[in-house]
């Protein structure tokens, strides 16, 4: 009898952004259930501007042997150093 292994393969870069701050800032619901596909659209005003992924979060169920996921977006502008651009970050936990 095959056995048939599931798993996740990821390609993720880090970088710092000199001069970019990160604003606006949201954690997304679930985008997949336990034992379904996973699939992530960004809303429409966060195509039209600088934003990038900056955290992954997931709930793993044993029962299920699979894990959902939700992340967290930011738009990314210019840092004006002499104002706070955003001192809000999502509580996660």
């Amino acid at each position: 009898m095959p056995i048939t292994i599931n798993y996740l393969r990821w390609d993720v870069k880090c970088c710092k952004l000199d001069q970019w701050c990160q604003r606006d800032c949201f954690i997304t619901d679930y985008i997949n259930g336990f034992g379904l596909d996973l699939y992530y659209f960004q809303p429409e005003e966060y195509r039209k501007s600088a934003n990038v992924f900056v955290g992954f979060f997931s709930d793993f169920d044993s029962t299920e042997e699979d894990r959902r996921w939700r992340l967290m977006v930011c738009k990314f502008s210019l840092c004006d150093y002499g104002v706070i651009i955003d001192d809000k970050s999502p509580d996660i936990f």
